[in-house]
């Protein structure tokens, strides 16, 4: 790997074959992906690898997928304030998940642009303790 691709310190190379499907309705889909890692097998066995890209994916979907699908990051830029916004909403998406639990994300924002008392709760209820 390392002369022929100029990988240097590739330690562990693996195969992964997911099956998705995203819509109950749709058929199963095959996916396979290349792993590539600099992670030592003595010390990183490919189970830890396997946890390592789970982790890596809940992150992904948890976070980043809600921010750019259901909160439109990637079509609202704010190139000066764009640090601080990225702020706010994840302060949103933790408050939604606080006291919401368990609640799909797009229909917790519906609930607080028709009720805006709600959110303000939210927010004063750190400033009286």
């Amino acid at each position: 790997m390392a002369e022929e691709w100029g990988w240097q310190d590739v330690e562990q190379i693996g195969w992964l074959r997911r099956w998705r499907k995203r819509r109950p309705q749709e058929r199963w889909s095959v996916e396979e992906v290349t792993i590539v890692t600099s992670r030592a097998r003595a010390t990183t066995p490919p189970r830890h690898v396997l946890m390592l890209m789970r982790n890596h994916w809940c992150i992904e979907n948890r976070l980043h997928w809600v921010r750019d699908v259901t909160l439109h990051e990637d079509r609202l830029h704010g190139r000066q304030i764009g640090g601080m916004l990225a702020w706010l909403r994840n302060m949103a998406l933790n408050l939604m998940r606080r006291h919401r639990p368990n609640r799909f994300i797009p229909d917790v924002c519906s609930e607080l642009a028709a009720n805006l008392l709600i959110a303000l709760r939210w927010l004063l209820i750190p400033l009286m303790n």
